[in-house]
Formats: C-alpha cells, sequence, structure tokens
C-alpha cells in the first residue's frame, strides 16, 4: 500500500499572515456593518422627526379653528377674563404630542393709534398716557424721552400714507431702531440692572396694540394699562376696580361707575375711553412633541376672520 505524501508544514511566520488577514476581513465586515446600523438610525430618526413635524404643524394649525370655533360661540355683549377664551387652550394629543394655546385681545392694550389723530398729527393726551403706561411699564427716563422724540420726528416728517393708523403702524416698526439712534445703551456694564430692563420693542409688543377698536377693555386691561389713563389716576380707584370686575365682570362702562366711587372729574375723563367688548384677538399656539415644536401667530376678529402672522416650526432640543 502506497502511502500519502506528506504536506508540509505551515511556517510560524505564515500562520501570522493569516490571523492577520483575518482580522482585517472582520474589521472590515465590522465597520460595515457598524455603518450599516448607523444609517438605519439616522434614516429612522429622520423619518421620525419628519412625521413629528408633520403632527406638530397640523395640530397648530388646528388650534386655528378651534380658536375660531370658541371666539364664536362666546357671548359677544361682553368680554372678561373669566370667560373660556381668556383660559387657553391645553391638549395632550397623545403619543407625545401637546398643545398649549393662548387668546388675548387687543383691548386689554393700550391703543397706538390714539397717539396719531385723523391727520397723523400727535394727541399730546394720548402721548402722555403713552408716556406714563411705559414708565409703569419699567421704561427709563431717557428711553421715553426717545420715545417723545421720536414721535415727534414721525409727526414732523409726515407718514405714507393711513391716517393715524398707517402713522402707528410706521412708528411701530421703528421702536425697535431707538436705542442706538438716541445712544440708549443702557449703563453699568453686562449684568447690571439698567442692562436688563426690557428694551421699547419688547415693551411695545406686550402694552401697545395696532387692532382693536382703540378702547381699552375695563374687564380685561392690567393694572398698569387702567392707571395710564388720567394723569391724576388713584391707585386705590384702580385696585377697586379690580377687585369689583374679580367678583363679577362690568356688564356696560356705566356700571364701573355704579359700582366703584367714582368723582365726576375722573369719570369725565376716562368714560370714552373704556368699553367692556373686545373687537380682535390675539392667538398663540405652541405644539410639540420631545423632538420638534411648532409655533404659530394669528389675529382674530369677531367676524371669525383670521389672520396669520407668524409660523416657526424648530426643533425642540
Amino acid at each position: 500500500m502506497t502511502a500519502l505524501p506528506r504536506l508540509p508544514l505551515a511556517r510560524r511566520g505564515d500562520r501570522g499572515y493569516v490571523l492577520l488577514i483575518v482580522v482585517i476581513v472582520t474589521a472590515v465586515l465590522t465597520s460595515a456593518v457598524l455603518a450599516f446600523h448607523q444609517t438605519v438610525r439616522t434614516a429612522a430618526g429622520v423619518a421620525a422627526r419628519q412625521a413629528d413635524r408633520v403632527a406638530v404643524r397640523s395640530a397648530a394649525r388646528s388650534a386655528i379653528e378651534v380658536a375660531r370655533a370658541v371666539l364664536q360661540e362666546d357671548d359677544a355683549k361682553l368680554d372678561a377674563l373669566s370667560e373660556s377664551w381668556a383660559k387657553g387652550i391645553a391638549a395632550d394629543l397623545g403619543g407625545g404630542l401637546d398643545v398649549v394655546a393662548e387668546i388675548r385681545d387687543a383691548e386689554r392694550s393700550f391703543p397706538l393709534g390714539s397717539v396719531f389723530g385723523g391727520a397723523g398729527e400727535l394727541e399730546p393726551v394720548a402721548v402722555g398716557r403713552l408716556d406714563r403706561l411705559l414708565t409703569l411699564a419699567g421704561a427709563r427716563p431717557t428711553e421715553v424721552r426717545a420715545l417723545n422724540a421720536a414721535l415727534l420726528e414721525r409727526w414732523r416728517y409726515g407718514t405714507s400714507g393711513g391716517g393715524a393708523s398707517g402713522a402707528a403702524l410706521e412708528f411701530l416698526g421703528e421702536l425697535p431702531l431707538l436705542r442706538p439712534r438716541y445712544g440708549l445703551e443702557a449703563p453699568g456694564g453686562e449684568g447690571s440692572a439698567a442692562e436688563s430692563a426690557p428694551g421699547l420693542g419688547a415693551m411695545a409688543e406686550k402694552w401697545l396694540t395696532l387692532r382693536g377698536n382703540e378702547r381699552i377693555n375695563v374687564n380685561t386691561a392690567p393694572r398698569e394699562v387702567l392707571l395710564c389713563l388720567s394723569e391724576a389716576m388713584p391707585e386705590a380707584w384702580v385696585e377697586a376696580l379690580l377687585q369689583e370686575r374679580d367678583k363679577q365682570p362690568f356688564a356696560a362702562v356705566s356700571a364701573v361707575f355704579d359700582r366703584v366711587s367714582t368723582t365726576p372729574e375722573l369719570r369725565g375723563s376716562i368714560a370714552n375711553l373704556l368699553t367692556v367688548q373686545s373687537t380682535a384677538f390675539h392667538l398663540s399656539v405652541v405644539a410639540r412633541t420631545e423632538e420638534v415644536a411648532a409655533g404659530l401667530e394669528a389675529w382674530f376678529t369677531r367676524s371669525g376672520t383670521v389672520r396669520l402672522v407668524a409660523a416657526r416650526w424648530r426643533q425642540a432640543r
């Protein structure tokens, strides 16, 4: 019987090359698997975020219709903070999707249009009210003086048209420019109380309005707006008014003076500035998941007309 030939044994160096090749192949395969896994995870994340974007946008736009329905069902004869529209909208839609909406009436704020007359001229009494409001809101004297200078400049050079509303709109657009124009950089350096004070642009957004019927709703206006109505407005009178409206909203302007003791002089100076009805409403909506947030802002009228003024889509984190 013929014996099979014996194969030569691999040299020690050859075995090292084989092991190295195996390690390299294993590393390449591992890298490919990891890259594929990362690609799958990224694609899944993108798909999930896209689904979240669609969901939050739809939820935010749906809140507009809900708010419109709430306002249309509301009794238009009286608007107060105790009514359903003033309580806002908050809903957990499941799947980590939340919607929060705030509705504010225009008549709770100071009507900027009242500062200008029909031809765009300044109304000094209304300018005084605006000065008092901004002072109560925290404006520094230099900012109030700058605002008055800007008002005078707007009157002097006229407007592009639109009478009082056109002048107010143009002036409101100029407010953010007042700080550099009139040297209103806050003294004291970063972190000081003056540095952290709100600018006129932020105050205007919170306290002023271009919409509404140019009267102030006595049932919704904050304390500062009520105090600015008269140069000699007694704080005690405003506090008494706020307490009375918390008990029950005023059904008419005349009811204010029936329920809150008022001097004839004060009544004569502010009665024609007040109302208990609001005609325009601002809606601010935020819909969000853990990954994505959407914001909408819109204005409503009593007739149900909606004007979308801003839309913000962003990643939540």
